[in-house]
């Protein structure tokens, strides 16, 4: 993988954390860790991920509460990775704001499938937009370009414009 990945793994349980930086670190993944969603919502201020794998008990803000807010700021696609497999808890993380739900213990095969699957899936559709054009400025996939030069942009300098419909000015202005 040219790019590494950024994925946010947010759970308070240790044991999970280690065993998942360990296994998506291996298969090229940049990984961050955050004990609650408190703390994950801190991350995401200076780091962006490119897909989030939470729990959903956990102190602070439990799973279904930081899928809600992530949902009020971007469409990072979000896997929630829980004990909980009664079909009423899968129907609430899911209509919160999840992308997709695996129930544990689960296979590491099929959850770095998933993974795949969830990255795929927003990579075709960045792909499909169509370059922003505001004055002098153009943004064309992740690179910025100007009337003189151009230059390569963050995920959120990226996605601010796209998600918020402020034109080019939203994502310039955030470091």
């Amino acid at each position: 993988m040219s790019e590494h990945k950024h994925i946010l793994v947010v759970d308070d349980e240790s044991q999970i954390t280690r065993v998942l930086r360990t296994s998506l670190s291996s298969h090229g993944y940049d990984i961050r860790v955050a004990n609650d969603g408190e703390t994950a919502l801190e991350i995401m201020k200076d780091w962006s991920p490119d897909l989030v794998i939470t729990d959903l008990a956990m102190p602070n803000m439990d799973g279904l509460d930081l899928c809600r807010r992530l949902r009020t700021k971007t469409q990072v696609p979000i896997i929630v990775l829980s004990v909980r497999g009664e079909e009423r808890t899968k129907v609430k993380a899911l209509d919160a704001g999840a992308d997709d739900y695996v129930t544990k213990p689960f296979g590491m095969e099929e959850l770095l499938a998933r993974v795949r699957a969830n990255l795929r899936r927003v990579r075709t559709e960045e792909s499909d937009l169509a370059p922003i054009e505001e004055g002098d400025f153009k943004i064309c996939e992740r690179s910025l370009f100007h009337r003189t030069r151009w230059g390569y942009t963050t995920g959120r300098q990226y996605r601010a414009p796209r998600l918020h419909g402020c034109g080019v000015d939203a994502g310039s202005s955030q470091g």
